[in-house]
């Protein structure tokens, strides 16, 4: 991590006492910089989701464990979830899921154009009950 000026706010680069050049005067003080606050990873509305959606993954994946995507590369065992309109608001929505193997939904990555014409990849513009 790089050091920086103990002095609080200051991001300038410290000398052998802890302080910049500016805030050198201070050194005897004892200052004390705001603690960082860390920003969560998820959100608690996306940590009850993801709940929920792991439960729908092993759901699926016992119904049947078939990859429904069958791209050139397909490995024919699904592995996971493809999300078919994102992650976002349709993260739990059932009709826009789909098993896969995992070179399957790299290939649908790599391959976006291919996957929407094949119908796996659904743009926020295409119609909601194109399913």
């Amino acid at each position: 991590m790089i050091e920086v000026c103990n002095f609080p706010t200051c991001n300038s680069f410290p000398q052998s006492n802890g302080m910049c050049v500016a805030h050198s005067k201070y050194a005897d003080l004892k200052i004390e910089r705001p603690a960082i606050k860390k920003i969560a990873a998820k959100s608690k509305t996306m940590t009850i989701n993801h709940k929920e959606y792991k439960k729908i993954v092993v759901e699926m994946l016992l119904v049947s464990n078939k990859c429904e995507i069958n791209s050139d590369v397909c490995t024919h065992t699904a592995q996971g979830l493809h999300h078919m309109r994102g992650r976002g608001e349709f993260l739990l929505d059932k009709r826009y899921l789909k098993r896969a193997c995992n070179a399957c939904n790299s290939f649908i990555e790599s391959n976006p154009d291919w996957a929407t014409e094949n119908g796996f990849l659904l743009t926020r513009f295409s119609p909601i009950d194109k399913i």
